[in-house]
């Protein structure tokens, strides 16, 4: 459910920030935010039947709309956005290494690097992410 709350604010952050980007940041973060959503009611699906989960996500494989699609668009917005100056500087530069650090999580999920995910994965989940999506929250809210 995270992932199509998601979508609400990433065309709201690709329509303020995204500069000429814009057109086009926003389908495709809605894409990436519907495949993460299908990734999530799939494994959903699979725990609550007592299936097997495979090794690989036949809807999400190595998460590549979940770390690699969002990262490109977060990458993309950042760059935009400083370009643009459309968004705080502090929250453009948090957007690129946001963005490079979830597509770097990608590779080092296809790569089966468990010390490079395990880097790259903390600082998605328990930092960058969230300062990023908070600041963005308020920059909206104004």
């Amino acid at each position: 459910m995270g992932a199509l709350a998601a979508s609400v604010a990433v065309v709201a952050l690709s329509d303020r920030g995204g500069g000429n980007s814009a057109r086009w940041l926003a389908p495709f973060g809605i894409g990436y935010t519907l495949l993460s959503a299908a990734h999530g009611v799939y494994a959903a699906i699979l725990a609550g039947s007592g299936l097997a989960a495979g090794d690989l996500s036949p809807t999400d494989p190595r998460g590549f709309a979940t770390f690699g699609l969002a990262g490109v668009w977060m990458l993309v917005l950042g760059l935009s956005a400083r370009t643009a100056a459309t968004l705080p500087s502090g929250l453009t530069t948090l957007g690129i290494v946001g963005g490079v650090d979830l597509i770097v999580l990608f590779f080092a999920t296809v790569a089966g690097s468990m010390p490079l995910i395990l880097l790259t994965g903390g600082l998605a989940s328990v930092v960058l992410g969230p300062a990023f999506w908070i600041w963005s929250g308020r920059v909206l809210s104004r």
